[in-house]
């Protein structure tokens, strides 16, 4: 039981390493996540300067509607980003939630198991003792 236990004992820590390994890589996409807002937001800035320019010329309507298209194009591909971080971060929980279930148990059932054999070999011994008392040999 014991053998059994420690088994037990280090799967969950193998789970709670790879939970660890996933919760390194959503903190890695999280920052990848960041550095695209800052580069958005450096993008949106040459953009405006280059709008700025492109009014002094003339040419603002068209200007206007060329970078707000832009904008939107690389804002949807920042939420379609975000969006996939969320489902695989859901995902990686999920996933951790489960394992971390049915590690315990698994660990309650072993800790029910042992203690049902150490009543058992109690019971035994308790009875092997009354045997002994009872033919005057203790």
């Amino acid at each position: 039981f014991e053998m059994e236990n420690e088994q037990l004992r280090a799967r969950l820590q193998a789970a709670r390493q790879e939970g660890e390994s996933w919760r390194h890589e959503l903190k890695q996409r999280d920052h990848e996540l960041e550095l695209l807002r800052v580069e958005l937001n450096h993008i949106k800035s040459a953009r405006e300067e280059e709008f700025q320019r492109a009014v002094q010329k003339g040419v603002r309507s068209q200007m206007r509607e060329g970078l707000k298209l832009r904008m939107q194009q690389r804002l949807k591909m920042k939420e379609d980003f975000q969006q996939e971080i969320d489902e695989i971060r859901a995902q990686y929980e999920e996933q951790l939630a489960r394992k971390d279930r049915e590690l315990e148990q698994q660990r309650l059932a072993t800790e029910e198991e042992v203690h049902d054999a150490s009543d058992a070999v109690i019971d035994s011994m308790n009875l092997s003792i009354a045997q002994l008392e009872r033919f005057g040999s203790f």
